[in-house]
């Protein structure tokens, strides 16, 4: 199952319908921090759980915030190699003050913490299909 920060990559077809070519794969919207609501869809403890937001400070919140829910929550494209790929997608994010993330890992935590320092977003909607398509059949 992926989880989805926002609508905007529903919008995008071409992250749409490179999703569905994945077999056995769902996809939920998780509508920003309404993603809390997801803790209560106890089946999601049972399957692999993909979460894959913004690169920006609340893109790690909430990726926090499920982690807590749900231990086994692996992210996608929230890390250095993507933020690199898509450099010229970077745009000014919130002045958001850093916050304690307890659940994110190590690499997840550095680019968190330099995303708040640099005040940085790389929406998700804005990667390339090329390279969306690649790293989710990489899923498989």
């Amino acid at each position: 199952v992926i989880v989805l920060e926002n609508k905007k990559s529903f919008e995008n077809a071409d992250v749409f319908y490179t999703i569905p070519d994945i077999k056995a794969t769902a996809v939920l919207f998780g509508s920003g921090k309404a993603a809390a609501l997801l803790a209560q869809l106890k089946w999601l403890h049972n399957c692999q759980l993909i979460y894959w937001g913004d690169i920006d400070a609340e893109g790690f919140e909430i990726l926090n915030m499920l982690r807590n829910y749900f231990l086994h929550l692996e992210s996608i494209f929230m890390d250095d190699e993507t933020l690199r790929f898509h450099r010229s997608f970077i745009t000014k994010g919130n002045a958001a003050p850093k916050k304690v993330l307890d659940a994110l890992n190590d690499e997840e935590m550095d680019l968190y913490e330099f995303v708040c320092a640099n005040q940085i977003r790389l929406e998700q909607e804005l990667l390339f299909h090329d390279f969306v398509s690649s790293g989710l059949k990489s899923l498989a």
